[in-house]
């Protein structure tokens, strides 16, 4: 008999890997509510096999089952008020797990009290009309931006309105002259602007999945300390946009991807082109035509948790020299990484008649004794770990 043997292969063993999973909605620091169904999605893949199943996970306890068959989902009802942390794990079909990045929600109780709520619509009267956005913020304040379809330039911005216990906000001019009164409930938003001129009604925005924090969005144009930047970013996933400068203003609306890029393009032309950061609570971006430019805003509404959003805090004190220097502290706490925005505001408040204003503020940040960002309006000097520091 004879035998042989064949020419020889060489077979390399590599170890399986991993797949890849990431949450798509909601959005990281948005609010639900107790006892209503929320979606939560996700995307996985396998680069060397299957996607065998996703499960979601609220704060550690399996929402329903896991999910087999792309696109992977579950719906997920918050049972008492509180903070959820959101995850999904994906299993390939040789075992191995991967955990997604973490996103939070806050779950309130319904009403106009419980959370943030954005509206939509429309207005008209006296031969114009056009669009408006507003947020009520829990019950407390609200922010109206309207922008005519008509008469390019001719819009309407109102900021911090106190809303009363029946959802009322009003404004007038010094003139006691009605600039805007209406009223916000969990249904919709009706009111009457400049004088009764204009009639103003919407409903309330629903959630589409588009993975941006609902809320208010406020900064400023790159450069320019008495810029006005603001922005609404509604449930339905929708973007309006308003911008100001001196006599210059302008305003209009568009629509976020799921990612948080958006672009805007006013009556006039003038064209916002950026993106809504999920994980940061920033809008960062660059303004063609009009003003031109850059702006940066930060999210100062929604949530009432720390972790990746940046919350509005305030003070006002008398500023001296030497050891009559104004300080102000705060803390970052929580295990995610933070940016931060800090203003000192000195000029600008002449326009609010506020006398004996600082004709020239200088800001610094320091970390206990380290001196890490210094701004005093001709210069910045940030190191890379920093964030902004403006003075104004």
């Amino acid at each position: 008999m004879l035998c042989g043997a064949s020419a020889p292969i060489t077979v390399t063993v590599v170890a399986n890997r991993s797949p890849t999973v990431a949450l798509t909605a909601p959005g990281n620091g948005s609010t639900v509510r107790v006892g209503s169904g929320t979606n939560l999605t996700a995307t996985a893949n396998d680069t060397d096999g299957t996607i065998a199943s996703v499960q979601f996970f609220a704060n550690g306890l399996a929402v329903g089952a896991a999910d087999t068959t792309a696109p992977y989902g579950a719906v997920f009802t918050p049972g008492a008020e509180g903070i959820y942390r959101i995850t999904a794990t994906a299993l390939d079909n040789s075992g191995a797990a991967t955990i997604s990045p973490q996103i939070t929600v806050l779950a309130v109780i319904p009403g106009a009290k419980g959370a943030d709520i954005s509206y939509s619509g429309n207005y008209q009267g006296a031969g114009e009309s056009g669009r408006f956005a507003a947020i009520n913020v829990r019950g407390s304040n609200a922010t109206f931006i309207a922008f005519s379809n008509t008469t390019p330039n001719r819009v309407y911005f109102f900021s911090g309105l106190s809303v009363d216990t029946n959802g009322g906000f009003s404004l007038f001019d010094t003139v006691g002259r009605s600039l805007i009164s209406g009223s916000a409930s969990d249904t919709g938003a009706t009111g009457t602007l400049d004088a009764g001129r204009l009639t103003f009604i919407g409903t309330i925005s629903f959630g589409s999945g588009a993975g941006i924090a609902t809320g208010y969005y406020t900064g400023s144009i790159t450069g320019r300390p008495e810029s006005v930047f603001a922005g609404l970013v509604g449930a339905d996933g929708t973007i309006t946009i308003y911008v100001s400068d001196g006599t210059f203003q302008d305003a209009g609306s568009g629509v976020v991807s799921t990612n948080g890029n958006f672009t805007v393009t006013t009556l006039t032309g003038t064209r916002f082109t950026g993106r809504a950061d999920p994980a940061t609570g920033f809008i960062t971006g660059a303004i063609t035509g009009g003003l031109g430019g850059s702006f940066t805003a930060a999210i100062s509404s929604g949530v009432s948790f720390s972790d990746g959003f940046l919350k509005n805090l305030s003070t006002r004190g008398q500023v001296g020299t030497g050891g009559d220097i104004l300080i102000a502290g705060f803390i970052v706490a929580g295990e995610e990484p933070k940016q931060v925005l800090i203003r000192a505001i000195g000029p600008s408040l002449a326009g609010f008649g506020v006398t004996g204003a600082l004709a020239d503020t200088q800001l610094q940040l320091f970390n206990g004794n380290t001196l890490v960002a210094t701004n005093d309006r001709a210069a910045v000097r940030n190191p890379p770990s920093t964030r902004p520091a403006r003075s104004e």
